[in-house]
């Protein structure tokens, strides 16, 4: 499979395909040392209207992928995925699209919305559900035609006893694949649980990491696991797609912007940037609740597999390996109020990175999705 993080672009600029735009897939070139800051360019907004069959609401969206160009040849659409994570409480759980021109001299695209399905092909009643992310995985052709293929994550509801969730969904298929997961992640008790997921704190984020010969799904809790509380530190798990390789690894919170509660702290994003290299996205609150950003650069590199520890917080003696981090952004040194905003989709295109706001059921009237340069040397 070929690494999807940098993109190849043709786009009238100043329009908003101009900040999306139709991608082909290539590397990110690297530069010598340490990543820079990626420099913001400027705030567009997504649509919010809907179109086609369904007329859904297009509140609270938690994640933004962009779809690799299947036939760059014809260079004329940019198509975009947006999940909303409202719990199947204004709609069923749905994933939409949104296509744009590539040559611009046209406005994107309504919402063509789809219903997301379980591995028994239905739809997701009221709080059975909690998307959170989504990434592509592949292209398929088959008799129903040629889709796409994707991976998304319910981050579960402690309180309406909703575990957390993995799929694997082609678009034009009824049933999806719902992952097996390790035991550290699931309640073992329905009332009183010692372990998993704190809340709805679950998993968040997800990258796919694309340049081995198998694809590697990472997927970070928001927040520490309950048998972890009080160390700071939030478990990632690492898995192949095709479910042979499962590994666990640790990620450290922080350090908060300035001013803001570091008990707020919580993963919202990862973004796979090259070989067992990430963007993360940290999100926190200030005292009047208003969120900010942070943005990192991180490596898995000779971290240590966790799976077998039971707590973080009883390590017996031992000193495991964390995830490797460095802040390259405090969405707070925007200028104005541009930074402040629950932003929880990342995605990167042609050079650019693009975070995508939750608009927390319409409350700031559209999507607003800021644009940055993205910087050379994130893969090294």
């Amino acid at each position: 499979m070929t690494p999807r993080i940098a993109h190849r672009i043709s786009a009238a600029p100043g329009t908003m395909i101009g900040a999306l735009g139709v991608l082909a897939c290539s590397v990110i070139p690297a530069s010598a040392g340490q990543p820079a800051a990626p420099r913001y360019l400027e705030t567009v907004h997504l649509p919010t209207h809907s179109e086609g069959f369904h007329d859904w609401p297009s509140d609270e969206i938690s994640a933004i992928e962009v779809l690799p160009d299947r036939y760059p040849e014809l260079n004329n659409l940019a198509i975009l995925l947006v999940l909303p994570d409202d719990r199947s409480e204004q709609a069923p759980a749905r994933l939409g699209m949104i296509e744009s021109p590539a040559r611009g001299g046209g406005a994107m695209s309504g919402i063509r919305w789809v219903a997301l399905r379980d591995d028994r092909g239905r739809t997701f009643e009221k709080n059975t559900v909690d998307p959170e992310a989504v990434r592509f995985l592949n292209y398929v052709s088959g008799a129903a035609g040629e889709s796409q293929t994707v991976v998304w994550t319910s981050e579960g509801y402690a309180k309406g006893g909703v575990q957390p969730a993995i799929y694997t969904w082609t678009m034009n298929q009824d049933r999806a694949q719902k992952w097996s997961l390790p035991d550290a992640f699931v309640h073992d008790d329905a009332s009183a649980p010692s372990r998993g997921i704190f809340h709805n704190n679950g998993f968040e984020s997800l990258a796919i990491d694309t340049w081995g010969e198998t694809p590697v799904a990472y997927a970070a809790v928001e927040r520490p696991l309950i048998q972890d509380e009080g160390t700071g530190v939030c478990r990632v798990l690492a898995r192949s797609i095709d479910g042979s390789r499962v590994y666990q690894y640790g990620y450290p919170l922080g350090p908060a912007p300035d001013g803001t509660d570091p008990d707020t702290l919580a993963v919202a994003e990862l973004l796979c940037v090259g070989p067992r290299r990430f963007l993360a996205l940290e999100n926190a609150e200030l005292p009047d609740g208003e969120t900010v950003a942070s943005l990192f650069w991180i490596s898995t590199d000779g971290a240590s597999d966790l799976s077998g520890v039971e707590s973080l917080k009883d390590l017996d003696g031992a000193s495991p390996r964390f995830i490797e981090k460095k802040r390259l952004l405090d969405f707070s040194s925007l200028p104005g109020k541009t930074g402040l905003g629950n932003f929880e989709g990342m995605d990167a295109v042609d050079g650019k990175l693009f975070f995508v706001e939750d608009n927390e059921h319409g409350k700031a009237g559209s999507t607003r999705m800021l644009v940055f340069t993205l910087p050379d040397g994130l893969g090294e």
